[in-house]
């Protein structure tokens, strides 16, 4: 992709938006290391597609618009689902305490309820170091293959005071035990039964971090080394979940729609409960933030070798994918993109213009 190719699209796009915002997102496409797929939907149209890089290192199998990505903490929207649905079916109950689902959950007391679990408020520490380069560096990877695996590390985390808005991945793999448990099926299992199935997502799975599969983007560390010996080998109730950015997008709809789950329930789980940032929170399940003056909701993941930012209009056909087989440049794009959208409002003033380039992946 040229930068000829990107001024055009980007001086059609946002006429308003500032020099700076624009040029850096288009050097930051543009730039070498940028793996994955960016893409923005406004009202059911593709308004920005862009598609870089390779699912291999040196090879030459590129990325390609139907790539399939791990996409870490984007998996706690997904588990979250996962629990409102159960709840809807009267399987659990969301004031409960994990307790009453898993008696050995009985250690975090009755303040550990589903609620406080789903919204990051039930003073669990965690049981890795989200900012470590490598967070899995001290753990036996190959061996966490399933939620049991994990629920002994997730014992031993500190405890804080509840009610106060403390992320917790930790929170979320006993969200895993708890589906389990109501369900009697794993978590990935489930998880396909109660929310993969039903959205139709056909391409969406809890596979391998090493899948060979020339369709699936290895993550790479800033060294050029495959992630894999630093994760654990499949994805799990707090992370992991590998998909597509159509997929997402399906997932999205459904979502928005009424088959998914009731109102009642879809306001309870996108109900901004803690404030994260200026315009940002955090609900059920989901990251809240304030785009073009209306509240959208999604999730962010991270994880060495990845990056993922993902985040949808409740009230309309418009998303915004930021899929990278790369660690944290997904999030430096979505800035850009959200500072971009926000110079000129969203929705844009103007007509959008459909970015199909040779190597946006349309073609």
């Amino acid at each position: 992709m040229s930068g000829r190719y990107t001024d055009f699209f980007l001086s059609n796009y946002c006429y308003g938006a500032k020099i700076s915002a624009r040029d850096d997102l288009a050097e930051t496409l543009l730039a070498e290391r940028f793996s994955g797929v960016v893409r923005i939907v406004y009202r059911g149209s593709v308004a920005l597609q862009h598609v870089a890089g390779h699912t291999r290192a040196g090879s030459a199998w590129k990325v390609r618009a139907d790539t399939r990505f791990a996409t870490a903490s984007v998996t706690k929207m997904f588990t979250a689902v996962c629990i409102a649905r159960l709840a809807e079916q009267g399987l659990c109950r969301l004031d409960q305490p994990a307790s009453r689902y898993v008696p050995a959950a009985n250690c975090f007391g009755d303040t550990a309820t589903l609620d406080a679990l789903l919204s990051h408020r039930a003073g669990l520490g965690d049981y890795i170091d989200d900012d470590a380069v490598l967070p899995f560096a001290a753990f036996p990877v190959e061996q966490l293959t399933s939620v049991d695996a994990f629920l002994p590390y997730i014992f031993k985390v500190d405890r804080h005071t509840p009610g106060r808005f403390r992320y917790s991945s930790a929170g979320y793999v006993l969200l895993g035990a708890v589906i389990e448990a109501v369900t009697k099926q794993a978590y990935p299992q489930a998880v396909r039964s109660c929310v993969i199935e039903p959205a139709g997502l056909c391409s969406t799975s809890f596979g391998r971090v090493d899948d060979p599969s020339p369709d699936y983007a290895w993550g790479y560390l800033e060294n050029g080394e495959p992630n894999a010996q630093h994760l654990p080998p499949v994805g799990g109730p707090d992370g992991g979940i590998v998909t597509t950015v159509e997929d997402l997008e399906s997932f999205f709809a459904w979502l928005r729609g009424d088959t998914a789950w009731g109102d009642s329930m879809k306001r309870t789980m996108w109900e901004r409960i803690s404030e994260t940032g200026v315009g940002e929170g955090y609900a059920r399940g989901f990251d809240v933030m304030d785009i073009g003056g209306r509240p959208w909701v999604g999730h962010t993941g991270s994880d060495p070798g990845v990056s993922t930012r993902v985040m949808f209009d409740p009230a309309s056909e418009s998303n915004i994918t930021v899929l990278c087989n790369r660690g944290s440049i997904a999030f430096r794009v979505f800035r850009l993109v959200r500072r971009w959208l926000d110079a000129d409002g969203w929705p844009p003033n103007h007509r959008l213009q459909r970015l199909c380039l040779k190597s946006s992946g349309l073609d």
